[in-house]
């Protein structure tokens, strides 16, 4: 009895404190409901100018296939062989002993929530594809609600929450596959609720920006480069002048409030890439690179390279002309009245700046051809532009009712031009050199499945070898069959190896041409049981 009412009790703790939370959320955001509605309209009309709907229909492909392919290999997984959260898997059979494919990276926690929706609509890969859009413009609107009660025109307001989805590498990993994107919209909510503690200091304000910073650190651990500015920022100020007294009232409980947030954003990060880390020794396959990358393991031909891939193709990646613009006033206007800002944007502009130029340095031989590693570093110059805009005051020069037109056609050309860069940037990556100029060069894999299954009679679980295929998921995601990509062989002797080596049903060769020149057809005990466009499948015959 007594333990049964204090069940009772404690549910209605819970339920309580989630109600409370759910009315702080309510506040800070239903409140602009109007203004968010406009800034929604903006980003509607960045995506239709961007051209981004003519892409969402696309299976995996352009940049980064390899890495598009992994995420959704995970979410396959987690929908068809109801996974629990903490044990991810792919296609690719690479763990216990050549039987699963079992590994972890960031916390799965998009793959698993998409898995769960594929499981009641099937595997939808457009739907993915706005699932994650939707939150990262939730992000935006939440950036919004962080910045909107310190900028003197509403104009610039909008510009700031609306750019980032005009950003290029952003407006072609937002309604993608990865986790990157997902994470800077957690650190946008984060900061919405920070400036609502700022301006009226609830600690359920504090708490919800304590999850949804670890929330970003989990998803991706490039978040919580915000997070530790904040957190440094803050310290400094605590330790030196305690500007930020007015907010956190007493010394005790700002180090209450900072070092719980610390212990629960850092201690989760912490946690988890230790449980990825036993999880893929515990199961021997490794899917992705948890380590340092740093420059000093470059040599100088490939440090100059690099920088010249930068220039030479990144730059209107990162940014469009209109950005660059924005971002050089921001940095001259900084550099001109650094004294006078105040000290909470000196310490977070110092250790984001230290933060971006660590990281760059730490992964630096990722920047040749990782351009998504850096998106979770777009806070530095959206908090740059944030105090330009905070300061900005054209009254000075103009009357209201003049300055008002001024910025929004400022706005609306800057992100029109952008939206427009956007665009061209999408059509390069989807139909130019890089995805094969519109023909992946895994394209007859896109539609395959049904063919496997209706006419071949082959189970996903039939383990099978693609040849070739350097990346872990790419064709197996594509077919949702397991087993195990080989990158080119070669000689018979070899491809031979890898068949005796991993004991697959049948071959899915994707390259025909070589794989005839070779004469692998007729070295090895082999038989040609189908043919979908330019695949050819074989079955493998046990006896030699």
């Amino acid at each position: 009895m007594q333990k049964g009412v204090y069940t009772g009790l404690n549910c209605l703790n819970k339920l309580s404190f989630l109600c409370y939370l759910t009315l702080l959320i309510e506040t800070v955001f239903m409140h602009y409901a109007k203004k968010l509605l406009l800034l929604f309209t903006l980003l509607l009309g960045i995506f239709f100018a961007s051209e981004s709907y003519k892409y969402l229909e696309l299976r995996p492909q352009g940049p980064h296939q390899w890495r598009q392919t992994d995420c959704a290999s995970f979410t396959l997984n987690y929908a068809k062989d109801d996974l629990p959260l903490l044990e991810p898997s792919i296609h690719k059979l690479f763990s216990d002993n050549g039987t699963t494919g079992k590994t972890a990276g960031e916390f799965p926690l998009l793959y698993y929530f998409v898995g769960q929706v594929w499981k009641v609509t099937g595997q939808n890969e457009p739907l993915y594809r706005i699932i994650n859009l939707s939150i990262f413009c939730l992000g935006l609107l939440a950036l919004f609600r962080a910045i909107y009660p310190f900028i003197r025109h509403r104009a610039l307001a909008y510009l700031l929450a609306a750019l980032p989805l005009s950003i290029p590498v952003i407006t072609y990993y937002a309604p993608n596959f990865l986790q990157n994107s997902t994470a800077l919209s957690m650190v946008f909510i984060a900061w919405s609720f920070v400036s609502a503690f700022i301006r009226n200091p609830k600690i359920g304000y504090a708490l919800l920006a304590t999850l949804f910073f670890a929330l970003g650190g989990l998803l991706k651990i490039t978040a919580l480069i915000s997070f530790l500015a904040l957190l440094g920022t803050l310290a400094i100020d605590l330790l030196w002048k305690f500007d930020s007294r007015v907010i956190f009232k007493t010394k005790k409980r700002a180090i209450t409030i900072l070092s719980t947030s610390a212990a629960f954003v850092l201690g989760s990060s912490a946690l988890w890439y230790k449980m990825a880390r036993d999880y893929c020794t515990e199961h021997g396959g490794w899917f992705t690179f948890n380590d340092l990358w740093p420059i000093w393991r470059s040599t100088p031909e490939y440090i100059k390279s690099t920088f010249d891939r930068i220039t030479d193709y990144w730059k209107f990646e990162f940014f469009t002309g209109a950005q660059y613009i924005l971002l050089v006033l921001a940095i001259v206007f900084v550099l001109i009245k650094f004294k006078r800002l105040r000290f909470f944007e000196k310490g977070m502009i110092g250790f984001l700046v230290i933060g971006n130029l660590s990281y760059f340095l730490l992964w630096f031989n990722a920047a040749y051809d990782h351009d998504y590693y850096f998106i979770n570093l777009y806070a530095l110059p959206v908090f740059l532009l944030f105090v330009l805009f905070k300061y900005t005051d054209l009254s000075r020069w103009l009357p209201k009712k003049a300055s008002t037109p001024v910025l929004w056609v400022l706005t609306i050309v800057a992100l029109g031009w952008s939206a427009s860069s956007a665009s061209k940037s999408l059509h390069m990556r989807y139909n130019g050199w890089i995805n094969g100029n519109g023909h992946n060069q895994f394209e007859d894999f896109f539609d395959i499945t049904p063919y496997l299954r209706n006419e071949l009679k082959i189970d996903r679980k039939v383990p099978v070898i693609v040849y070739p295929d350097p990346s872990y998921s790419i064709s197996l995601y594509l077919a949702d069959q397991v087993g195990w990509p080989i990158r080119r062989s070669a000689n018979a002797a070899e491809l031979w190896y890898s068949i005796n080596l991993h004991q697959p049903a049948y071959i899915l060769v994707n390259d025909t041409t070589d794989f005839n020149r070779r004469n692998y057809a007729e070295d090895l005990p082999i038989e040609r049981v189908g043919n979908h466009k330019s695949v050819d499948i074989y079955q493998i015959s046990r006896e030699q």
